[in-house]
């Protein structure tokens, strides 16, 4: 993010560079420093190469006690001008505000219960965020960038008129009864065209056997039932696409969004049961892979030092019992 805001908003990054310059005075008088604290009870963070929100808890922080750093940085180095604004600080409220969804939409991804069905909704919250109109016309700038940016990285999951449209995100959310209304802008029709998609084959085609009468009279036995097989599959074929119709618009309806997912599929009604297998299998895969990083960083502390020689059952023993501990005392 910071990379993107120093090359797409050179405004509001000489801002956040004078800030940092300002903040890292500070720490670095040890009086000054003390000074703060006193005054605060807390320590002004800087920005690390590694966390992805460090610039964001910054500014946070920044913003929460601007009149004491401001008084600290006068008191102590007098000669030295200081150089945020009331202007800036407006800017930079604005920045807050908008780098607070995006933050909690990562934070959200990177929980082990958020399936991809919670994806698609998180697209559209952040796409929402940045269509707002700042006050600032630096802040439109940016949220014009960082829009163009989202829909490059993520329009084809969320467009159904893109050229490369991946319906994935887009079956989760319409299989979770909670988040499926967020799908209400988009025509059922095309909904429930993703569904048949993804459902198995039924049977192979049969296919329809043109008599040389007029009359089905002359048929043989045989030819009948062949007959009879078309008009058969015919109809069940109507039927599916009827039900599947039902779904879609009982979905967006949001009659069902205080049900959860699981509890929803594992009772759900005969008429829409033909769907339950397709909704468990996709609404058990995760929003993230933050999940699967869990295991393998667990694997390493599972197998470190005198641990070593682990055996692989014992360790799948471990991990089993270690990442479902907090479910077995629910």
């Amino acid at each position: 993010m910071a990379k993107s805001i120093e090359k797409k908003c050179v405004k509001l990054w000489n801002i956040i560079r004078r800030l940092r310059k300002h903040i890292e005075s500070i720490r670095r008088s040890h009086k000054a420093k003390v000074a703060f604290f006193q005054l605060t009870g807390s320590t002004l963070p800087l920005p690390g190469k590694t966390r992805w929100n460090s610039h964001f808890l910054m500014i946070n922080v920044f913003l929460k006690f601007a009149a004491h750093v401001k008084a600290v940085y006068l008191n102590h180095f007098p000669r030295r001008k200081y150089t945020v604004t009331d202007s800036d600080l407006s800017t930079l409220q604005e920045f807050a505000e908008l780098t607070k969804v995006f933050q909690s939409a990562i934070l959200r991804l990177q929980l082990d219960s958020v399936t991809s069905s919670k994806c698609y909704g998180i697209f559209r919250e952040l796409l929402d965020a940045t269509s707002d109109n700042f006050i600032d016309p630096v802040m439109n700038d940016l949220a014009k960038s960082m829009k163009e940016e989202l829909l490059r990285r993520f329009g084809k999951y969320i467009d159904v008129e893109d050229a490369a449209f991946d319906p994935h995100f887009i079956l989760c959310c319409l299989m979770d009864p909670h988040e499926a209304v967020c799908l209400s802008e988009v025509a059922p029709f095309k909904l429930s065209q993703i569904i048949k998609q993804r459902l198995p084959t039924g049977l192979d085609e049969v296919h329809e056997i043109v008599p040389n009468d007029a009359t089905t009279s002359t048929l043989t036995f045989r030819d009948r039932m062949a007959l009879n097989v078309t008009q058969k599959n015919g109809n069940l074929q109507n039927d599916e696409d009827s039900r599947i119709i039902k779904f879609v618009k009982e979905m967006l309806s949001g009659d069902h969004q205080n049900f959860k997912a699981a509890d929803y599929w594992k009772n759900v009604s005969f008429e829409f049961k033909f769907l339950q297998h397709l909704a468990f299998s996709i609404l058990a895969i995760p929003a993230s892979s933050a999940p699967s990083e869990k295991v393998f960083s667990q694997c390493a502390i599972a197998t470190k030092g005198l641990k070593n020689r682990t055996k692989e059952e014992l360790l799948n023993n471990k991990l089993m019992v270690h990442l479902n501990l907090n479910k077995l005392l629910l």
